[in-house]
């Protein structure tokens, strides 16, 4: 084993495919606990070439196939849980009967197959699914596109409650650190409720940035979401990661999932937050009045600004990354945006919102019929969506994603401008996601 296994690390793509017996098997695991016994009594750590578990890992790793035959159940289990701790991946096992039920429950996502064997599988798995070939969309279009939408909505939702702790922040730096709200009472509680959580679910739900059939039909796409096609397979970087993914708290959750991409997202929501908060300070600093008869302006008045801008910077960048419109995505917008102007009616007509003296009573009335209300609103929300539209403009045209070619292939489908079965026929002739070449003279 340690001979193929050097062989096959020479090997940039080796064409290696490594077959066992149940006899064999047998034989690796029951010598290596009988080794680690050992040195376990002499209060050793067992050395690297004898670690027969190891040395298996590796091999299996370097090549395109395992195959395993006359296996008994445990043993089945066994392999799942060897390749499970000693890489840290995430294992999926498929079976269809009774004898797969413990490799089923071993794996960290167990497929049942619906089928004359039984139901034992089925009732034991997480996923179940009617034929072997389903499993192609199971994992590359559902699996890719939960990773993604989840990531999304993750990131979004660090991203608008962070805009809204900065504003806080930014309005501390400008009140003496009070502690005054910068918005009303009932306006800061529903913030997460319908006007700006209502839009996600939607995207999460139905927003399709890549056809399934072109997801089918190269699967290397799902390597490119979530990182997995860049990034080392050997046994020490696997245990490495492993490692770190212990820890309490981690950001190993892949290309799109990381400690860069939180960090991103925070910088964004203060530059956005910075957007809304600083221009309309100086505006309302510099104006000696709010309309023709003399009035001052006041603090209510400039919190007036603050609330609107937030709820349509938090729903129309999220409209942005949408990539597939649907009549749901609309619906949804429509519903955001329309219980934001409600909540804000219902603060104007009544005055018995007004805890701790914060009142909008006959003010927003009063706003929306003043021409500098309508041009510092649309300019904080139009300083804030160039902040998202600028760096997303520049990454398109200059460092695009390598599944660009394939988002665009989906956009003209949907357009009837574009056939798929050319796309298919063409990508196959070359069937690496980096040469674009004669896809682009296709398009």
């Amino acid at each position: 084993m340690e001979e193929a296994t050097k062989l096959g690390k020479k090997l940039i793509n080796p064409p290696m495919e490594l077959v066992l017996e149940g006899s064999a098997l047998r034989e690796i695991f029951d010598v290596h606990d009988k080794r680690v016994e050992e040195y376990t009594l002499k209060e050793e750590l067992i050395p690297d070439n004898e670690n027969l578990i190891n040395i298996f890992t590796e091999l299996a790793l370097v090549c395109k196939s395992v195959v395993s035959c006359r296996l008994q159940p445990n043993q089945k289990a066994q392999i799942v849980k060897c390749i499970k701790q000693k890489t840290g991946l995430i294992t999926l096992a498929i079976g269809d009967g009774a004898n797969d039920v413990p490799m089923i429950k071993t794996a960290g996502i167990g497929v049942g197959l619906q089928g004359l064997e039984g139901t034992s599988a089925a009732r034991s798995a997480d996923y179940v699914i009617s034929r072997f070939k389903f499993l192609t969309r199971l994992l590359f279009v559902h699996g890719r596109n939960s990773y993604k939408r989840t990531t999304d909505m993750i990131l979004y939702l660090f991203w608008k409650n962070a805009m809204i702790c900065f504003i806080n922040l930014y309005i501390s730096m400008f009140a003496g650190f009070s502690g005054q709200l910068p918005y009303h009472w009932l306006l800061y509680q529903i913030y997460n409720t319908f006007p700006t959580g209502i839009l996600i679910f939607a995207y999460v739900l139905f927003d399709v940035d890549i056809s399934p059939d072109i997801l089918e039909a190269f699967p290397l796409i799902y390597g490119e979401t979530n990182g997995n096609s860049d990034s080392p397979k050997d046994l020490k970087t696997l245990e490495i990661n492993q490692q770190i993914r212990s820890k309490l708290i981690h950001f190993q959750g892949g290309k799109l999932f990381n400690f860069g991409g939180i960090v991103r997202k925070i910088v964004e929501s203060a530059v956005h937050s910075a957007c809304i908060i600083f221009p309309v300070q100086y505006i309302i600093q510099e104006s000696k009045g709010v309309d023709t008869d003399g009035h001052s302006v006041g603090f209510f008045y400039a919190t007036t600004f603050w609330w609107p801008s937030m709820v349509f910077i938090s729903n129309t960048t999220l409209a942005l990354t949408c990539e597939g419109w649907s009549h749901y995505h609309s619906l949804t917008l429509m519903l955001s945006i329309g219980t934001s102007l409600l909540a804000m009616i219902i603060t104007d007509i009544s005055d018995s919102w007004g805890l701790g003296g914060f009142t909008y009573y006959n003010l927003l009335n009063f706003c929306v019929n003043n021409p500098l209300w309508w041009y510092v609103l649309i300019m904080a929300w139009g300083s804030a969506l160039l902040v998202t539209l600028i760096p997303q403009t520049y990454q398109t045209f200059f460092i695009p994603d390598k599944t660009i070619i394939y988002k665009i292939a989906t956009k003209k489908t949907r357009e009837n401008y574009f056939s798929f079965n050319n796309f298919s026929c063409c990508c196959r002739k070359n069937n690496n996601i980096d040469d674009h070449d004669d896809i682009n003279k296709t398009m």
